[in-house]
């Protein structure tokens, strides 16, 4: 009877985890969004990520990220960017960026490295 017992649980707790995980593995793209307001100024967040392969015809398949955080407040406004992309053929590509605006002027700074990519 035990043993029927560890069966049923484990028939149980497998459908739930077996559905999770194909969940997970067809999951090709994320989308966050999260935007404040307060006394000491507003902030606003964007973060993305997609996964795909060849046939949707972007960057030749492979993934790719980015990210985008802009505050302003009693000092002024920054926006701080991410982007990164990894085709399947080895293309990689990174930029990463800070663009600010305040009392003691304007900075901009913006850092990139790419290996393959001709775009």
């Amino acid at each position: 009877m035990l043993s029927l017992r560890r069966v049923i649980v484990a028939g149980v707790i497998a459908l739930p985890l077996t559905m999770g995980g194909a969940g997970v593995a067809m999951a090709d793209a994320f989308h966050g969004h999260d935007a404040t307001a307060g006394p000491d100024g507003v902030s606003d967040s964007h973060t993305s990520a997609v996964a795909h392969g060849g046939h949707h015809g972007h960057f030749g398949g492979g993934a790719a990220f980015a990210e985008v955080n802009s505050t302003t407040g009693p000092d002024g406004p920054t926006t701080e960017w991410i982007f990164a992309v990894a085709g399947e053929n080895g293309d990689v590509v990174y930029y990463k960026g800070k663009d600010t605006a305040g009392p003691q002027g304007v900075s901009s700074t913006a850092i990139s490295a790419t290996s393959g990519y001709d775009g």
